[in-house]
C-alpha cells in the first residue's frame, strides 16, 4: 500500500466547477429568474449509498441522490423538499455525520475540471449551504463516510485512493493507494476510537477490495506532528494468491461489536473479527449480491440483497461468531442498494436499484413504498392538452415503461407495466385530443396502442400491431386523425375510427422523423420533421395531382431545408393561431419559419453552440425552451409582433442528457426529462 501524503491544495479553496447560473448555490437561489427548480423526481439508486435518514431530525427525513442534485425530503410530504445543487456530474454516494448537522455527498468524474476530478461536498444541513468542497479524487467518487466524532471524512474513488479529510478545514490530511494492483476501496467503515481524548487517539477503518478487506489505523504521529496511516490484511482460509485462496469481491460492510461483516458479489457474508483479524465464517442469504448492510443496537443486522430479498440475521448465540440465523424475511421490488437505520431505530429507509424508496420496519421488515421514480433511460414526456394536474413519461428500463405522474402530490397517478419477456419497449408517447384520459403509445416492435390511464394500473383499448418496420420515432394525435413514424422516415396517417385504418402514407423523408406536428390552424395540414435536413408541410385534405403513382397521396405544400445543419431534431408552433413553425436542428440552430415559406423569417444559435435535444413554445406563444445534450436548459422570450427571440434562463439541474422538457397546459411550469433518469419540474413567473 502506498501511503497519500497530506496537501494543504486539497481544501476548500480548490477550484470549483461552474454549471451556469446557481450552480454552487443554497436552496433559494435557483439559477435565473423567472424560472425556479420546483421539485425533483428521481432517485440514483444503481449506485450503492445513494439515501439516507437523518440521523437526528425530529421527523423522518430522507436525504437522497437524484442526478447531480441532492434532495432532502419529509418522508410523509413529498412537497416538503429542498434540493441542494453543487455537483456537475452525477452524486454516487452520500452521508450524514451522526451530530446530524453535516451531509457529504460525492459525485462521478466532473463534466467542468480538465482532469475529470469526483468532487465532494460537505453540507451544512441547518442553513443547507456548501461548507467545504473537496477536489480530491480523479475519476469519481466511490464512497464516503464520517466519522463517529465528525472529525475526520473518508473517500474512495475510482482512481484507486483513499482519502481522509479534515471536516472542519477541508485538508486533505492522508490517505493510501493500492500500489500493487491500483484495486477500488468499494466501501467504507469506521470503527472503534481507541484511547479517545488522549494523544494517543487512534481510529479504526475498514475498506473492502475486490481481494479482500483491510483495517487501517489512523494514529497521530508524535514524530511528524501529523496523523498517518497504516493497513493491514484480514486472513482468510486457502493458500496461494495474494490473499489465499479464499476469492470474493466485497460490496458493503457492517459492524456487530467485534464481528465485521462482508457482503459479497457471490450472494454471501463473510464474518472477520476485528480484534485477531482472521475469518470466522461465511454463509448464503440471498442471489444477486449482497449489496447492501445495516447493522442494528441489538446486534443484529439487516441485509439487502441484489435480487430483492432484505433479511434481518442475528448470532445464533451472542457469544459465538460463526453461527448466524435469520429472523426475518422480505422481498422488494429490484436490488436494494442502500439502507439507512432511523434514529429510534424503529424502520430503515431502503432503496433498490429500480428507483424505489421504501420505509422498512426494522422489526419485521415490512415494507411500505416511500418514493418511486425511473432510474434511467427516460425517453419522451407528454401532457395532457386541457388540464396542468397531470404528465406521462415513459422510459426503455424493464422496471415499468410507462408512469403517469400526479403534479398535485408528486404520486404515480397510472402506471402502464413493462413487457414481461422485456424484448420491447415505448419509444415514444402522446395524449388523445379526443379522450383526455387515453394514451398512446409507439414501441420499439412497430406497434401502436391506446391505454386508458384513468385508473392506477392501465387498461388497453386498442392496438395497431404493425404500424412500421422498428422502431415508431414519433407519435402526435389530432382531432381527426394520429400521425407514426418509423425509423425509415416514412410516415403514416391513421383513422380515428373504430377500424383505425390507414389513410395515407408519406414517404418523403430519407432519415429518421423527429418530430410530427398537427397544424393549430387548419385541422387537414400536417408538418414532417426530419433529421434528413428538411420540415414538409402537407395537406390532407388535398390530393397529389403531379404524378399519378402518387395520386392517393396527400399534397405536399412546402419544402424547407437547411443544408448547413446536421438535421433538424425538434419543431414546434405557435398556440395563439400564427401559422409560424419554430424548428432546432441538432447542432443548435434556431429557425423560425412562416408556413406558407421555404425560408426562415429568423435564425438564431447558442454561441457556442449546444447540441439541442428538443424545443417548444409555452401556450400562450411568447416564450419557447430546448433541452440540451449537456443536461441544461434555455428559455427564451419571443416578441409576438416580430420574429426574434431573447433569451430569458439558462438552467442546469440535469447530470446529462436534458431529453425533453414541455409546457403544462396553463403554462405555468416547466417539466423537463434526464437520460439519467431525473424530472424536474419548474416553476414560470411570466
Amino acid at each position: 500500500m502506498l501511503e497519500v501524503a497530506p496537501s494543504p491544495s486539497y481544501s476548500a479553496s480548490g477550484p470549483v466547477p461552474s454549471d451556469g447560473p446557481g450552480s454552487v448555490s443554497a436552496l433559494g437561489e435557483d439559477d435565473v429568474q423567472p424560472v425556479q427548480l420546483e421539485h425533483a423526481i428521481g432517485f440514483s439508486g444503481r449506485h450503492l449509498g445513494t439515501a439516507k435518514l437523518h440521523p437526528r431530525s425530529g421527523t423522518v427525513v430522507a436525504v437522497h441522490a437524484v442526478g447531480k442534485l441532492v434532495v432532502v425530503v419529509e418522508a410523509k410530504d413529498p412537497h416538503a423538499q429542498q434540493i441542494l445543487k453543487g455537483h456537475d456530474a452525477e452524486v454516487t454516494s452520500i452521508d450524514i455525520s451522526s451530530s446530524g448537522e453535516l451531509l457529504a455527498s460525492g459525485q462521478s468524474a466532473s463534466t467542468k475540471a480538465k482532469e475529470g476530478d469526483g468532487y465532494i461536498i460537505i453540507w451544512d444541513y441547518q442553513t443547507r449551504s456548501i461548507r467545504q468542497r473537496l477536489p480530491g479524487h480523479q475519476k469519481g467518487v466511490f464512497a464516503i463516510s464520517f466519522s463517529e466524532d465528525c472529525k475526520w471524512l473518508a473517500s474512495t474513488g475510482v482512481d484507486g485512493k483513499t482519502l481522509i479529510w479534515e471536516v472542519e478545514t477541508g485538508r486533505l490530511s492522508g490517505g493510501l493507494r493500492d500500489g500493487l494492483d491500483n484495486e477500488v476501496a468499494r466501501a467504507i467503515k469506521w470503527g472503534t476510537i481507541r484511547e479517545p481524548g488522549t494523544r494517543r487517539q487512534t481510529y479504526e477503518l475498514f475498506l473492502s477490495y475486490n481481494t479482500g478487506i483491510r483495517m487501517c489505523l489512523w494514529a497521530f504521529d508524535i514524530k511528524s506532528m501529523q496523523y498517518r496511516i497504516s493497513s493491514s490484511v484480514f486472513q482468510v482460509p486457502g493458500s496461494g494468491g495474494k490473499l489465499g485462496g479464499f476469492v470474493r469481491s466485497y460490496n458493503c460492510l457492517a459492524l456487530s461489536g467485534a464481528s465485521l461483516l462482508c457482503g459479497t458479489d457471490t450472494g454471501d457474508i463473510v464474518v472477520f473479527n476485528t480484534d485477531t483479524k482472521l475469518y470466522k465464517t461465511s454463509f448464503s442469504v440471498g442471489g444477486g449480491g449482497v449489496l447492501s448492510l445495516t447493522a442494528l443496537t441489538d446486534g443484529s443486522v439487516v441485509v439487502g440483497c441484489g435480487d430483492g430479498k432484505i433479511s434481518k440475521i442475528s448470532r445464533t448465540d451472542p457469544t459465538v461468531e460463526t453461527t448466524w440465523e435469520i429472523l426475518s424475511e422480505g422481498v422488494l421490488t429490484g436490488g436494494i442498494t442502500s439502507m439507512s437505520v432511523s434514529s429510534d431505530g424503529s424502520e430503515l429507509l431502503t432503496g433498490t436499484n429500480n428507483g424505489v424508496l421504501y420505509r422498512t420496519s426494522s422489526h419485521d421488515l415490512t415494507s411500505t413504498v416511500c418514493f418511486t421514480a425511473h432510474t434511467s433511460g427516460l425517453i419522451d414526456i407528454a401532457v395532457p392538452p386541457g388540464r396542468s394536474d397531470q404528465f406521462a413519461i415513459c422510459a426503455d428500463n424493464s422496471v415499468s415503461h410507462v408512469i403517469v405522474w400526479n403534479l398535485d402530490d408528486y404520486s404515480v397517478y397510472s402506471r402502464i407495466p413493462a413487457d414481461r419477456t422485456c424484448q420491447f419497449h415505448p419509444s415514444c408517447i402522446a395524449y388523445s385530443l379526443v379522450c383526455e384520459d387515453h394514451l398512446l403509445v409507439g414501441w420499439s416492435n412497430g406497434g401502436i396502442q391506446c391505454f386508458s390511464v384513468s385508473t392506477q394500473t392501465a387498461e388497453l383499448q386498442w392496438t395497431i400491431a404493425s404500424a412500421h418496420r422498428g422502431k415508431v420515432c414519433a407519435l402526435t394525435a389530432a382531432q381527426q386523425f394520429i400521425l407514426s413514424a418509423g425509423e425509415d422516415g416514412i410516415v403514416r396517417v391513421w383513422s380515428q375510427g373504430e377500424t383505425r385504418s390507414c389513410v395515407a402514407v408519406l414517404q418523403n423523408h430519407t432519415k429518421r422523423v423527429t418530430a410530427l406536428l398537427a397544424d393549430i390552424t387548419s385541422p387537414s395540414i400536417i408538418h414532417t420533421v426530419s433529421l434528413d435536413k428538411t420540415i414538409t408541410t402537407f395537406d390532407l385534405a388535398q390530393k397529389n395531382v403531379h404524378s399519378a403513382a402518387k395520386s392517393n397521396a396527400p399534397r405536399k405544400l412546402t419544402y424547407k431545408t437547411d443544408t448547413e445543419c446536421s438535421g433538424f431534431i425538434s419543431a414546434t408552433q405557435r398556440r395563439s393561431g400564427e401559422r409560424e413553425l419554430v424548428a432546432a436542428t441538432y447542432d443548435g440552430v434556431i429557425h423560425m419559419y412562416d408556413i406558407d415559406y421555404q425560408q426562415p423569417v429568423f435564425s438564431t444559435s447558442n454561441n457556442p453552440r449546444k447540441h439541442i435535444s428538443s424545443i417548444e413554445i409555452n401556450p400562450a406563444g411568447n416564450a419557447f425552451v430546448t433541452s440540451h445534450q449537456d443536461g441544461s436548459l434555455t428559455v427564451y422570450s419571443m416578441d409576438v409582433n416580430k420574429p426574434a427571440a431573447t433569451i430569458l434562463a439558462q438552467l442546469s439541474s440535469h447530470s446529462s442528457e436534458a431529453v425533453k422538457c414541455v409546457w403544462t397546459a396553463d403554462g405555468k411550469q416547466l417539466i423537463s426529462i434526464g437520460s439519467d433518469g431525473e424530472i424536474c419540474i419548474w416553476n414560470y413567473y411570466l
